[in-house]
């Protein structure tokens, strides 16, 4: 973070914008705050008198603070945010400054949908897909609150507008087939889950496709010959072996498994963030040398990035086997209250995974009884 003084902020009303949306950009909120607060005491001087001589700068003074919203929104202050952006809606001119208006629309609505509301937003959301014809992403937002109220049938049909309004390769494009192939996996739908992600893949570069979601989706499943079909795709070789492994665990060949994890174990991981918890599972299954899993998942906190919840279940099972019981507790606790915020699919899905693991490290029934609550909170309840 860089700590600056808002008055010594200098240059055109653009430029500060620019630098704001930069630093934002970047994770660095505090200073994109400090530059924002700044533009905004400034614009604020103009007046209705100013604003009317330049509607550009009033168009300017509303996006400003939209994005002060957006930023309380990415501290999950709901309320704070919320008040904000519509603020910022009672500022902009939707005839003037129409995209201006519609963002300031959409980050409102977003910023709602995340804060837990559901049935208090579908509604407007349903009139949003009226009002902003030309746009995807109320169609996309609609869908994601009607998965959440499990109306799938019509959460289906948003997704898919989503999808035929996209002319090309865009995010809220990417995140309705990301929530209709979690969908198609729940309802056993693997052939058109299947069919979604290939489409999907056939409209990105080839160096950027992935077949990772397809495998993974036929392991959950226990379609381990399709699974096998589609991991002759996988270019990463620790993926390769680890998930062979998987498959030969599944089958009933611990001994095959543990080959194939032992050679995932014996590679370096890449740039790949999927590569290093792949092979922190291999090298723990074949008890490594605890100290460089330790490393290597702390690797993964390089930068503005934070280690995730099986992450940490990992790192932690790693600090146990390396006697560093008390790591291992505060481990074992950010990795359950992070994966507490998943989903039920999520975590089942990491349970099944990672408790036959959990099981080789905890044979002492005294270790067992002292960590096992922790695998316990974030085990979802079977009916």
């Amino acid at each position: 973070m860089h700590l600056i003084d808002p008055e010594s902020l200098t240059g055109s009303y653009e430029d500060l914008f620019n630098r704001a949306m930069d630093s934002m950009n970047a994770g660095d909120d505090e200073e994109a705050e400090a530059i924002f607060k700044r533009l905004h005491k400034r614009l604020s001087k103009l007046g209705e008198k100013g604003f009317r001589r330049r509607p550009d700068l009033k168009t300017l003074f509303g996006t400003v603070v939209s994005s002060l919203g957006a930023l309380e929104a990415r501290r999950k202050n709901w309320e704070e945010a919320i008040a904000l952006h519509n603020q910022a809606l009672s500022i902009l001119n939707p005839d003037d400054a129409p995209a201006a208006f519609a963002l300031a629309q959409r980050l409102l609505l977003d910023t709602r949908v995340n804060s837990g509301e559901t049935e208090s937003v579908v509604d407007e959301l349903r009139a949003a897909t009226v009002s902003f014809s030309s746009e995807v992403w109320p169609w996309l937002l609609l869908g994601m609150v009607l998965l959440q109220m499990k109306e799938e049938e019509e959460a289906e049909m948003a997704l898919k507008q989503v999808l035929q309004r996209s002319e090309t390769p865009n995010l809220d494009m990417m995140m309705a087939h990301s929530h209709l192939f979690v969908l198609y996996d729940e309802q056993n739908r693997l052939q058109e889950a299947e069919d979604l992600w290939l489409s999907l893949m056939e409209s990105i570069g080839d160096e950027s496709r992935e077949f990772a979601p397809l495998y993974r989706l036929h392991l959950r499943h226990d379609n381990l010959e399709r699974a096998e079909f589609w991991l002759r795709e996988e270019k990463d070789a620790i993926r390769q072996e680890f998930y062979k492994g998987v498959i030969a665990r599944a089958r009933g060949d611990h001994e095959a498994a543990l080959r194939h994890w032992k050679l995932a174990a014996s590679y370096t991981p890449g740039f790949k963030r999927d590569s290093y918890v792949e092979w922190a599972f291999a090298a723990l299954h074949v008890k490594h040398n605890p100290k460089r899993v330790i490393a290597n998942l702390h690797y993964l906190e390089v930068g503005d990035e934070e280690i995730g919840g099986g992450e940490l279940f990992l790192l932690a099972l790693a600090y146990l086997a390396d006697g560093q019981l008390e790591a291992a507790h505060r481990a074992f606790r950010a990795g359950a209250d992070k994966l507490a915020d998943s989903s039920e699919r999520v975590r089942a899905e990491f349970v099944k995974d990672f408790k036959p693991l959990f099981e080789e490290y905890l044979t002492d029934e005294a270790v067992k009884a002292e960590f096992a609550p922790y695998l316990e909170a974030i085990s979802v309840p079977t009916a």
